[in-house]
């Protein structure tokens, strides 16, 4: 259990650019203690934020000599970044920052700076403060990605066509219809979402958003968009968006606080009856919740992409074209188990068809699900466990994969 001694001994261990946070009415302690989400979040005897890689390996040395549990915490986007008065929290918010090689095209990312995306393939290198590799096998303060240039995306900026669509629930068959075929079709490069959500800003009325991004000139992508306008949409916005700020129209979704929770399973099909239970499900959820009304049920797509891979990776989810986003977002602490149970309906409403060998669950998303469906595959399951057992075999950084 951490105790007072035990933080002064560390302490006396650090750089002087490092950090240790015990006050928890301090502001930068609350600071640190700031989550994406409230649910099941625990105050811990005290936040260490190392201020170098060395610090963090002093750091995880020390707590694990004197038995004392942690957790990292990088940004804290991470439900699992969370731990009590027994231990502490390893926070890497002065370890950030991005290193560019031109040259080489190649990044190198410290710390807490997000890295998102399928990008796994693209990891040259990595640096941990202690032996092992990933969430589950280590602590990793540094990733030198590989990058690539614009031009493959078809132009010199990055630049793609975002759009979006609003239609009432009413009009669900035909949007379904058209979406198909957008997201099917070969002759663009796309992805997007096809959203349930309450209308803002009163959030009083449900729609259908679409939200396309097609890669190819604005005219193009007025004509491949032009069945959705045949709709008939309440609203409508063509926009050209370059690769850097792609996702600023989700900024929204990242504010902290509140009660959230995001999970995300892939679908080897869908169906336009399965989307409308979908609806009908996020409906219910709002009249019996109502303070959930900024909760969204997403379908995404991705262009089909058979292309062979050149690395074989432990994510495993590279073909899955269709992914269900499931985003509850809520104020009061007392509706967890009915938002929870919502939560579970909706994902059984779009698995409705597929054998559970075949369930797809996001690696990142939830650590509830079986690994089967987490990581694909036997043989990938059995590697991971084997390295599981050869760098952290006593469950040190998570019990998973033990």
């Amino acid at each position: 259990m951490a105790s007072s001694s035990f933080i002064s001994l560390l302490t006396s261990k650090l750089s002087s650019s490092s950090k240790v946070l015990q006050d928890a009415t301090s502001t930068d302690f609350a600071a640190s203690m700031a989550r994406w989400s409230n649910v099941d979040v625990k105050t811990p005897f005290a936040i260490v934020q190392p201020a170098s890689q060395e610090d963090v390996v002093v750091t995880v040395r020390e707590a694990l000599k004197a038995g004392i549990p942690f957790v990292p915490a990088s940004g804290g986007h991470s439900p699992w970044s969370t731990i009590g008065t027994d231990g502490i929290v390893i926070d890497l918010a002065l370890c950030k920052g991005v290193e560019v090689d031109p040259q080489k095209n190649l990044v190198t990312v410290k710390g807490d700076t997000p890295f998102t995306g399928y990008g796994c393939e693209n990891i040259v290198s990595a640096k941990l403060g202690i032996q092992g590799a990933g969430q589950f096998l280590g602590l990793v303060t540094e990733l030198t990605i590989k990058t690539y240039p614009y031009s493959i995306l078809g132009n010199d900026n990055g630049k793609r066509m975002c759009s979006t669509y609003i239609f009432p629930p009413t009009q669900l068959n035909a949007v379904c219809a058209v979406l198909r075929t957008i997201a099917e079709s070969s002759q663009y490069v796309s992805a997007g979402h096809l959203m349930i959500v309450q209308a803002p800003p009163d959030l009083k009325q449900q729609v259908l958003l679409v939200a396309p991004q097609v890669f190819c000139s604005a005219e193009d992508a007025a004509v491949f968009l032009q069945p959705l306008v045949e709709i008939g949409p309440i609203q409508q916005l063509l926009f050209p968006s370059s690769f850097e700020n792609h996702s600023n129209h989700l900024d929204w979704i990242c504010a902290k606080g509140d009660f959230k929770r995001f999970n995300q399973i892939g679908l080897p099909t869908w169906t336009t009856e399965g989307f409308r239970q979908l609806a009908e499900l996020h409906a219910e959820l709002v009249a019996g919740c109502p303070d959930a009304a900024r909760s969204g049920y997403t379908l995404e797509w991705h262009t089909p992409c058979k292309a062979e891979r050149q690395l074989k990776s432990s994510f495993g989810h590279e073909d899955v074209d269709y992914w269900l986003n499931v985003l509850s977002w809520y104020t009061d602490e007392a509706n967890h188990e009915f938002v929870s149970d919502m939560d579970q309906r909706a994902q059984a409403a779009m698995r409705a068809g597929t054998h559970e060998e075949a369930f797809i669950s996001y690696t990142n998303t939830t650590r509830e699900d079986p690994l089967e469906y987490r990581y694909r595959g036997a043989d990938r399951v059995k590697r991971l466990k084997a390295l599981k057992q050869e760098f952290d075999p006593t469950g040190v950084f998570t019990k998973e994969l033990l």
